[in-house]
């Protein structure tokens, strides 16, 4: 026997394990509606445990109800969730996808880690074949993420929409920058070591990379100190700042 409700909320309750919100399509209006309030209620109790993915949610709820009834009230109400996710935010990628959805974009998919590698690893569970993606990325950026795409059956064009260069006024000061003593060098990407590897050349200072003891971010900034031949005595598990910040507390038991 068909019981209506009991099944309505067996359905809700896994969908809402889903970062894939296309099962709306199976609601009407009205029950979208619903869900977004209660998302937006369960998101501002004190004691919710993921209090950014609850207003995520949330605004994305509203603004399709807004997108199917053209509710104005319901696009306000989605502002608000995403500026109440831009307070939550614990990460860069978090940051990112509070902007973008305040923005009026709807963040659909965030990997646990924050990485090329991460972004492949936790794509499986979705169905990538004959889908399109335009990758905007930083000029000279590794082609991990294109080709796994690619691999997977993806239409894929890759748009570089900003560079990273050397600062004009490191090349005079390097000379003097590992004057004073340190117990780490914190490096956040593989292009931050390669400029620093492409500087200390520059000025041909007596100071060397190998000579150096880093604190890395993740496995790919790790791989550029080692390609260099430096030596990684911390690396991050989370690949944020923060992450970076709690590794070096644990390595020098600050």
């Amino acid at each position: 026997m068909f019981e209506f409700g009991r099944d309505l909320r067996k359905l809700f309750e896994k969908a809402r394990e889903s970062e894939d919100l296309g099962w709306l399509e199976l609601v009407g209006a009205d029950l979208v509606q619903m869900e977004a309030r209660r998302e937006s209620v369960d998101a501002g109790r004190v004691s919710c445990a993921r209090p950014f993915d609850g207003w995520m949610r949330a605004s994305a709820l509203w603004r399709e109800h807004a997108r199917r009834t053209g509710c104005a009230a319901s696009l306000d109400h989605a502002a608000a969730a995403a500026s109440d996710a831009a307070r939550q935010t614990a990460s860069p990628d978090q940051t990112a996808a509070a902007a973008i959805e305040s923005a009026g974009l709807h963040v659909d998919f965030v990997p646990q880690r924050y990485s090329q590698e991460g972004m492949l690893h936790d794509l499986p569970t979705r169905v990538l074949r004959g889908r399109r993606a335009i990758i905007l990325s930083a000029e000279g950026s590794r082609n991990v993420l294109e080709a796994g795409l690619h691999r997977r059956g993806m239409q894929v064009r890759k748009v570089p929409i900003y560079r990273t260069v050397v600062p004009r006024a490191l090349l005079p000061r390097i000379a003097t920058v590992f004057e004073r003593p340190f117990d780490a060098v914190t490096v956040t990407s593989a292009s931050c070591v390669e400029h620093l590897a492409q500087a200390l050349m520059a000025a041909k200072t007596t100071q060397r990379i190998d000579q150096l003891r880093f604190a890395s971010i993740g496995p790919v900034t790790s791989s550029a100190v080692r390609a260099h031949g430096g030596r990684v005595i911390v690396e991050a598990k989370t690949s944020t700042i923060e992450g970076l910040v709690t590794a070096l507390v644990r390595h020098f038991n600050v």
